[in-house]
């Protein structure tokens, strides 16, 4: 009634040892999911056992045998609980594409693909025209935490997440290593190597369940930080996202740190930081020129800089 849509998060690189194609794949040779991940190297009995009961129990506490060795089979960051996916088998593309049937069916405005960075572009491409076929309007957004201009947006996802944006704004405005000639030519370079709608549709952002909140970075430069660089983010190209909390100027180190729940408590709220926030988003909302429109920015001296966004 509101007009929002929902956007999921799908873990498409890898699963849970304790899933049923992952656990059928380790406990019997002959399972026809052995082929759905990447075995190598020969474990000892030992660490098969100990994985074995890992399964068995549960997935509730990885094994001490199993502690700083590398799992024998691929995973995300040789991590023995994310067992990768092998998408050279087609049988794993289609898994996907059936998981994103069942939740479009139901309502879903789209994904936000896990890891997408490590997902082969063949796979990708097959999985985007596949939602595009059963929801033309559904968007697939990939998580890229570096060199998003690399990968053919508009061909496998309609954008990623735009690390590379949050780099330069973090460099220039929070810890000042950057002067604003360096700055500029950092933004025109990553917005030069896309194609303009995917520049439109990027996810911009200055914090995720990934990083340590925005309000902890700005330190005590506080306010005046946050309020700059969420100025900056709604006047860029692309879709200003805010993770739940920053809007109200939440903290948190890394992580866990950064995923503790929602501080509920307005009296522990920047009072400051929310009104500037719905502020930019009305003007966004109100303003073609912010959402579609041409982008320049040039340098004003070393400290600062002017962005302009105009349409017809």
């Amino acid at each position: 009634r509101r007009g929002i849509r929902l956007i999921l998060d799908v873990v498409a690189h890898h699963v849970s040892p304790c899933s049923r194609e992952f656990s059928e794949a380790l406990l019997n040779l002959g399972s026809p999911y052995r082929s759905w991940f990447r075995f190598c190297g020969q474990p000892s009995a030992g660490e098969v056992e100990a994985l074995r009961r890992f399964v068995e129990g549960g997935c509730r506490e990885l094994p001490r045998e199993l502690w700083g060795k590398r799992p024998f089979y691929e995973s995300f960051l040789c991590n023995w609980l994310m067992p990768k996916l092998n998408y050279s088998n087609q049988e794993v593309v289609e898994r996907l594409v059936r998981i994103a049937a069942f939740w479009l069916e139901r309502g879903a405005g789209g994904f936000r693909v896990d890891v997408g960075h490590a997902i082969p572009d063949q796979a990708l491409r097959f999985f985007y025209e596949k939602v595009k076929e059963k929801c033309a309007d559904c968007v697939v957004i990939l998580e890229i935490p570096k060199g998003a201009s690399f990968y053919p947006l508009g061909v496998i996802a309609d954008s990623a997440m735009n690390y590379d944006l949050r780099a330069l704004l973090l460099e220039f405005f929070v810890y000042r290593t950057m002067d604003a000639a360096r700055f500029v030519e950092g933004v025109k370079e990553l917005y030069d190597s896309m194609p303009v709608h995917a520049a439109h549709s990027m996810y911009n952002l200055l914090g995720s369940h990934d990083t340590p909140r925005i309000a902890t970075l700005c330190g005590n430069r506080g306010a005046q930080c946050l309020r700059v660089l969420y100025t900056a983010l709604f006047v860029m190209p692309g879709s200003p996202s805010i993770y739940y909390g920053d809007e109200v100027g939440m903290r948190g180190g890394g992580d866990p740190d950064n995923r503790l729940p929602m501080v509920w408590d307005e009296e522990k709220w920047d009072k400051e930081l929310l009104p500037h926030i719905r502020r930019l988003s009305a003007l966004r909302r109100r303003l073609k020129p912010l959402r579609l429109g041409f982008f320049s920015t040039e340098a004003l001296g070393g400290e600062a800089v002017k962005l302009v966004r105009w349409w017809e």
